[in-house]
């Protein structure tokens, strides 16, 4: 499913909060200067170099402009690297809360939780292909 454009509050905060990159690196254009200016990918991540990156520009106020058109697709299946989450994956997602979110674990899981909810109203229909992932994904484990 397409997916709306950041929003122009989204904070390094609530972002580093919702425990995934919003902010694909596969629709994301940046210029080879803010790139060597912000150190690069963090290359002791595992498996979130661009999600701490990106968390790293909302944390420095980066302008970003929005397209409110596709601009990239993907095809996206049961073996992606993005939907294995495992303990490397969870280590990054922890490092990237601990450096960039709020001090407070309940204002954390308050932050993700709005802008999950906020990520669902705005996509409709990425939203329903969630729903039909997850109800088929419970069919066949009984």
């Amino acid at each position: 499913g397409e997916l709306a454009p950041a929003p122009r509050w989204l904070t390094a905060s609530i972002h580093a909060s919702l425990g995934w990159n919003y902010l694909g690196a596969a629709n994301t254009f940046i210029t080879p200067s803010l790139y060597r200016e912000l150190g690069g990918f963090d290359e002791t991540l595992r498996r979130s170099e661009d999600y701490e990156f990106f968390t790293r520009c909302l944390a420095r106020q980066v302008p970003f402009s929005r397209v409110n058109q596709t601009v990239c697709l993907f095809r996206r299946h049961g073996d992606n690297a993005s939907l294995q989450h495992d303990e490397t994956y969870a280590a990054d997602l922890a490092r990237i809360c601990r450096d960039y979110g709020p001090s407070s674990q309940s204002l954390a899981k308050f932050y993700g939780n709005a802008f999950r909810a906020w990520i669902y109203l705005r996509n409709p229909s990425w939203s329903a292909h969630q729903l039909r992932r997850k109800l088929g994904e419970r069919r066949w484990r009984g």
